[in-house]
């Protein structure tokens, strides 16, 4: 889809579809994270959001069981965690980098142009 934002129109892609995921119609819930990488603009769709919250991250590890994977692939199936909340509330939570996740896709369209 598009979506226009500060007078900008802005490509939006379904991130569940995008990463595999059973397909989840979009409600009155549903939200766009917008992400700038470089100079382009993306916009992730997902059903709901239900927080943004502090994390502590943990460090990047090599991932050496996707190689040979196209890069966004690998970047939706990584396997880095941060910690989210507090106390009772604590929990880990898969990391996903959405600016890499665009650049990536950028540069995949841009190589079967």
């Amino acid at each position: 889809g598009l979506v226009v934002n500060r007078g900008r129109s802005i490509p939006v892609v379904h991130l569940g579809r995008l990463a595999g995921q059973p397909d989840e119609p979009m409600g009155a819930g549903a939200s766009v994270l917008v992400v700038q990488s470089d100079s382009d603009w993306l916009g992730f769709a997902v059903p709901g959001l239900r927080a943004i919250e502090q994390a502590d991250w943990e460090p990047a590890l090599p991932e050496h069981t996707l190689r040979g994977q196209p890069a966004v692939s690998r970047l939706l199936q990584g396997r880095r965690l941060a910690k989210v909340g507090q106390g009772e509330n604590e929990r880990m939570l898969r990391v996903l980098d959405l600016q890499a996740v665009a650049r990536a896709m950028r540069e995949q369209v841009a190589s079967t142009a």
